[in-house]
């Protein structure tokens, strides 16, 4: 072979060589992409477990139980069955001796009645911030849009931040900056469409556990822009004791005479 043949030779095997090197590293470079972004949508998936599994265990789920306990009770007693109470502030406040018996009456919801062992040793406003913290924590998780795994968000808590936003209807956000934060990812849970979800489709709706308002309205839709979440937007606080005739002492039998002053004390303020 002569000498420019032998060199053209080593110069189309050395491209060949090269074409050869450059497709392992793009393949190379593929393969830890998608390694990476494996790992990505895994971390995702993994972050929504675990603030699932913060909602739905340990003290935040004990303390789920007990106050949607308290709030059944409350609301069946004045509404009939599977009715869910709506409270506002004052009457979460843990009772008072010190304080006029007219106040301590409204504060009906201040202490879990003898009859529920599980109370013992917790006040319904604890619980309740116990669960609205966990919200507050997830709501600014999902903020940060690339940690979390939506589709799955929506799908695992969407039932849960609407239902509990519509107990929350009635509370101020004012007296808790942590109830603004879930009426802003129970919004964001309507716009990503949670009730269209395979898993939640077929459940039973939030609003039909709760009475309509003091006029007999229905309770109100959650905004389905979180854009438009404000305290006009919020769930209607006026819910609860509207027309209803209730009997028995809530708080201790959970019914009627606190609810019926807390309906009077309402319709002064407005007044």
């Amino acid at each position: 072979m002569d000498p420019m043949s032998a060199s053209l030779l080593a110069s189309m095997v050395s491209a060949v060589a090269a074409c050869a090197a450059a497709g392992a590293a793009l393949w190379g470079l593929r393969y830890a992409k998608g390694l990476i972004n494996s790992a990505v949508d895994d971390r995702q998936v993994d972050r929504v477990l675990a603030l699932h599994h913060d909602f739905t265990t340990g003290e935040v789920s004990a303390a789920r139980v007990r106050f949607s306990e308290l709030m059944y009770r409350t609301g069946e007693e004045a509404f009939g069955p599977s009715k869910c109470w709506r409270p506002n502030w004052e009457s979460l406040i843990p009772p008072n001796p010190a304080m006029e018996e007219s106040l301590s009456r409204m504060r009906f919801l201040g202490s879990y009645p003898e009859d529920m062992p599980a109370g013992r040793g917790h006040r319904p406003i604890h619980d309740l911030r116990q669960v609205l913290w966990c919200f507050d924590r997830i709501n600014e998780a999902r903020k940060r849009e690339t940690s979390l795994d939506e589709q799955l968000l929506v799908a695992l808590l969407g039932h849960s931040a609407v239902w509990w936003s519509l107990i929350c209807g009635r509370l101020e956000p004012r007296s808790g900056s942590h109830v603004y934060a879930l009426a802003q990812l129970a919004s964001w849970m309507e716009e990503r469409g949670w009730r269209k979800d395979p898993r939640n489709e077929h459940r039973k709706v939030p609003e039909e556990d709760f009475p309509g308002g003091e006029d007999h309205a229905p309770v109100p839709k959650i905004p389905t822009s979180s854009a438009n979440v404000g305290t006009q937007h919020l769930p209607s606080r006026r819910g609860g004791a509207g027309g209803a005739k209730i009997s028995g002492t809530p708080g201790r039998n959970q019914g009627s005479g606190l609810a019926d002053a807390d309906r009077r004390n309402r319709k002064q303020r407005r007044s």
